[in-house]
């Protein structure tokens, strides 16, 4: 299986304004299967490719890492590196790291079906 995710979901540094189609978003574990249910279907591995950042999306990351914990073995690879893939050995997220995060998420509204995006409303 793949996940696709867009790389600015968060939209950092992107202002909001009215009129707009707000389309920021966070993944969370429920977005996902979980790590017994990958293991049933035979997957050990876990190749996380990305255009930027050393480090996995402050969303993103909590996720991987319990995957990880879980026995699956993950991998990064750079969309524009040349090579094999790399291992990819996480730590558990900083408390500093999740309370960031917990900000971010606080600031997103999710619609009633669960989802998010919506039009910003114009005044007047």
């Amino acid at each position: 299986p793949a996940f696709l995710l867009d790389a600015d979901r968060m939209g950092q540094g992107r202002a909001v304004q009215a009129g707009d189609f707000d389309n920021r978003s966070v993944c969370t574990a429920a977005d996902f299967p979980s790590a017994a249910l990958l293991g049933t279907a035979g997957i050990r591995r876990v190749v996380l490719i990305q255009a930027r950042y050393a480090r996995p999306a402050v969303d993103l990351e909590p996720i991987l890492f319990a995957w990880q914990q879980q026995g699956l073995h993950l991998f990064l690879k750079g969309v524009d590196e040349v090579g094999e893939v790399r291992p990819l050995v996480l730590t558990r997220p900083s408390l500093l790291r999740r309370g960031v995060h917990a900000v971010q998420r606080a600031f997103f509204k999710r619609r009633a079906d669960g989802g998010f995006g919506e039009l910003i409303p114009t005044q007047g």
